[in-house]
């Protein structure tokens, strides 16, 4: 492709071992050079020059002259041109107005490409990128990037981190990351696998006390003032002035009447229908802050709150029927049902106990557990327990703790939840971390095993944190995990998430044996 040329030879060379051979209007080329060239997957081409567009083909060709190009400036035109994953032509003008920006032809005429949210004529293009997962990147000469893609419209700008404003190229490399370069540098995007909804996604503030997701799908977030509902990709907010009795959530559950059970400031409500109903205490006084929440097999509400000191509250009716003193407190989240009756609670102290109907029992957490952050139930009945310095597993009377001396990278967990197909994810000090069903069971049989984990650090978008409210982690339906850092709101899809399995290339630069350096099979020579 010919810019700016001064010959006659044309727009158009094609390079192969025999040589070049350009290609002009003798061969049905009608521009005198080009400024953007795309494959027709049909053996044709696409030509872009200032004046328009044309397609050629086996020394035929046809152009497309948008009048609104005809009478611009001609300092710049038809600047970038892709074919989407449907066939689509995106032709990329270096102008905006009204005919301008990012066009398609269908059918021989010129139409605006659709962006969800956007105004694509307004844009003055650069470059225009469709990528292996039918996503479009387009790079403008003032704006920054826009990526459409599943139906939606994400931008990014130099306020967002882009080195600048002003993109002059794209390219996706074989690892599908994206490459943009810049007046200021080259940026460098990834798909991660630990997603992150924060103000920027639309929350209210910076602090999500804690997520749930309900049967429905809707997942409920405590976010600042607001209880944010998320459903379909799309946020619904409920503050003070909408109907919440009140200014913070702290702790929710979903009962198994679809009721939604919520702590909002020192107080318990229940959200049914779309309206509150408050439950209190027999002299009318409110519950106190709830930071945990559970429902035993028999309809119970289990409540962990602070009113002076910690209680724990049953709740049947709506009416509060045993209120429990704790003189060893326990931590927000360390309140879980148990599989057959009553409810269990981890103490701060490392104690585990089981509240059923009048039975109180307790069992002791492995020395130098650390205090506990979070406690889940798993399928077999099993207790799990989240603490400063491991995993901790308490299953028919007996208990054991996990570590990095069976492999974990960091003892330091938040918060733990299991995904569809058995695995524990572990929100840790160092990431997210998954082990496996399989070897959780290995684990258990042999103590001292150690075990191969997954994590998700870091540059996977991971952003640990802890909270102290309940729950911390949910699973909605369709198989997402959904985590919360007290800032931010994170998810992982175990399901969907794509890891590149590329090999790095190597290249040995040196090898040291028997103290002597080698350098390409070579004793190396020292330099000073």
């Amino acid at each position: 492709m010919r810019s700016r040329a001064r010959d006659t030879r044309g727009p158009l060379c094609h390079v192969n071992s025999s040589g070049a051979r350009c290609y002009g209007a003798r061969d049905g080329i009608s521009f005198p050079y080009a400024q953007a060239l795309a494959d027709d997957r049909h053996g044709g081409l696409w030509i872009g020059s200032t004046t328009g567009l044309s397609h050629w083909k086996a020394g035929t060709s046809t152009s497309y002259l948008p009048e609104k190009l005809a009478h611009a400036d001609g300092s710049t035109g038809v600047e970038a041109l892709a074919l989407a994953a449907d066939g689509l032509l995106l032709v990329g003008i270096g102008q905006s107005g009204v005919g301008m920006g990012i066009q398609t032809i269908t059918g021989g005429e010129w139409k605006p490409f659709t962006m969800p949210g956007e105004n694509s004529s307004i844009l003055r293009v650069a470059a225009i990128l469709d990528d292996r997962d039918g996503g479009v990147w387009i790079s403008t000469q003032d704006a920054g990037i826009y990526h459409v893609h599943a139906g939606r419209t994400d931008r990014f700008r130099q306020i967002d981190g882009l080195s600048s404003d002003t993109v002059t190229g794209l390219f996706e490399d074989r690892e599908g990351n994206i490459w943009a370069v810049t007046p200021r540098g080259i940026d460098h995007f990834r798909d991660i696998a630990v997603g992150t909804v924060s103000r920027r996604e639309g929350l209210v503030a910076d602090s999500v006390a804690s997520v749930l997701s309900e049967r429905s799908g809707e997942l409920r977030v405590a976010n600042g003032n607001d209880l944010v509902s998320l459903l379909a990709g799309r946020l619904s907010f409920t503050d003070r002035e909408s109907g919440l009795p009140g200014n913070s959530v702290t702790s929710q559950l979903e009962g198994h009447a679809g009721r939604l059970w919520l702590g909002i400031d020192t107080a318990m409500e229940v959200l049914q229908n779309g309206h509150f109903r408050s439950v209190r205490r027999a002299d009318g006084g409110a519950t106190g802050m709830v930071t945990g929440l559970a429902e035993d097999t028999e309809q119970n509400i289990w409540a962990l709150v602070i009113q002076r000191r910690q209680q724990l509250l049953r709740i049947r009716d709506f009416q509060i029927v045993q209120s429990i003193p704790l003189p060893d407190p326990a931590q927000g989240g360390a309140l879980t049902a148990d599989r057959d009756k009553g409810v269990w609670l981890r103490h701060v102290s490392g104690s585990f106990t089981r509240y059923r109907g009048g039975d109180v029992k307790t069992w002791q957490a492995p020395a130098g557990s650390g205090t506990l952050r979070n406690l889940i139930t798993g399928v077999d009945g099993s207790v799990w327990a989240a603490a400063t310095k491991g995993l901790i597993r308490l299953k028919d009377g007996k208990s054991a703790k996990l570590d990095h001396r069976n492999g974990l990278p960091c003892d330091g967990i938040f918060a733990l939840i299991f995904d569809v197909s058995g695995s524990l994810w572990l929100y840790a000090e160092c990431g997210l971390v998954e082990i496996s069903s399989t070897e959780l069971e290995r684990w258990w049989a042999h103590p001292e095993a150690t075990l191969a984990v997954r994590t998700l650090d870091i540059l996977d978008g991971a952003q640990p944190g802890a909270t102290p409210f309940a729950p911390a982690a949910t699973r909605s339906p369709d198989g997402r995990l959904w985590f919360t850092n007290d800032n931010v709101l994170q998810f992982v899809d175990p399901q969907k998430m794509r890891l590149n399995s590329i090999p790095p290339p190597i290249r040995i630069e040196q090898i040291v044996a028997d103290g002597a350096r080698y350098c390409r099979g070579r004793r190396c020579t020292c330099r000073r």
